[in-house]
């Protein structure tokens, strides 16, 4: 029994989520029994509801999600593993976070968040529990699932939500706009962003330190980024209007996006 504790409060955050989800959906899931109460908002749409639940809610006295780039120190000691193997360099972890060599602390971002898979889900009519199918690929550590920004208020991950819906090509395509002294949506003047990508000197230098190559066409040694959403490379803003809502995460968006972090 004690192995099967230690077993448990070393594994990542990302599973135990996928486990407390499970208990919120499923009354007994290899009979296919939804709980009584996902099955009653399953039933009436009530997707959003499911979402709030799923966010603030409780399961046997503890939240049922919890998110691992805020929580999960075992997740970037992996990740440094990861890059390691790579030939790129580690960071220290400190306090739960990355800090680099100037002292600059670095918070993990998610490529997508689970919110958005469930949407993709409720809008092309999949049966919204399977989306934590997507969930476990797009978090295992072992994918280049994730991206590594400075973490402070109002950085790039948060921009990138109310901007750009969290679509991992454009805030690219708007960081080479800000390597190349072109039009930006996102603010880098905040924190320690701008001191942090100056560093890099330049987008291509940027692309490859920080692994971000996938997400790119290169010709001869030169960067350019992809829309994941068609394959094509991403010349301008896509009509920018109020914000978010005009970079749409779809289906086919989405399955682009778990197929380039599986390579």
């Amino acid at each position: 029994m004690s192995g099967d504790k230690s077993k448990k409060k070393d594994e990542y955050l990302y599973l135990k989520n996928i486990e407390n989800i499970n208990k919120f959906i499923w009354k007994d899931k290899e009979k296919k029994e939804y709980t009584a109460e996902f099955k009653a908002l399953k039933e009436n749409n009530k997707t959003d509801w499911i979402k709030l639940i799923i966010n603030k809610g409780y399961i046997d006295g503890h939240k049922i999600y919890m998110d691992p780039d805020e929580f999960d120190e075992k997740l970037y000691k992996t990740i440094n593993i990861k890059r390691k193997e790579k030939g790129l360099n580690e960071y220290e972890v400190h306090n739960g976070k990355f800090r680099d060599t100037n002292g600059i602390i670095l918070s993990l971002d998610c490529v997508s968040g689970w919110k958005a898979i469930i949407d993709v889900y409720a809008a092309n009519g999949k049966p919204i529990e399977n989306f934590v199918n997507d969930y476990k690929i797009i978090r295992n550590p072992q994918y280049a699932g994730h991206l590594i920004w400075p973490g402070h208020k109002n950085s790039i991950n948060q921009q990138r939500f109310r901007i750009f819906n969290d679509r991992v090509d454009y805030v690219l395509f708007d960081i080479k706009n800000y390597f190349e002294n072109k039009e930006i949506k996102i603010d880098y003047n905040n924190g320690n962003t701008k001191k942090w990508l100056d560093s890099f000197e330049n987008f291509d230098n940027f692309i490859e330190k920080m692994d971000l190559k996938r997400w790119c066409i290169e010709e001869k040694g030169k960067y350019k980024v992809i829309n994941i959403e068609n394959n094509e490379e991403i010349t301008d803003y896509i009509p920018y209007n109020k914000g978010r809502e005009d970079y749409p995460i779809t289906k086919t968006y989405l399955e682009n996006l778990i197929k380039k972090i599986q390579r």
